[in-house]
């Protein structure tokens, strides 16, 4: 298995899927094998942490998709 996560550190912005809805949250910390925001942990193979759920998607995001997020909500 591939550690999708692993070249991700903190300040850097990640991508989470759950049940069909799309977030954004920013790294707050990370080791060399959790990486955790305010709301959630994850293994560096993009597992969610303690246990692995099935209906969480992880990917790093990229500045174009976190400025795009950022504009929809500044506008709700």
């Amino acid at each position: 298995m591939s550690r999708l996560l692993r070249n991700v550190e903190v300040g850097d912005w990640l991508r989470i899927v759950i049940d069909g809805l799309q977030i954004f949250e920013e790294i707050k910390r990370a080791d060399d094998f959790v990486i955790a925001t305010d709301s959630y942990k994850f293994t560096r193979y993009g597992q969610t942490c303690p246990k692995p759920t099935p209906n969480v998607i992880v990917e790093p995001a990229t500045v174009d998709q976190v400025e795009r997020w950022k504009t929809r909500q500044a506008r709700i």
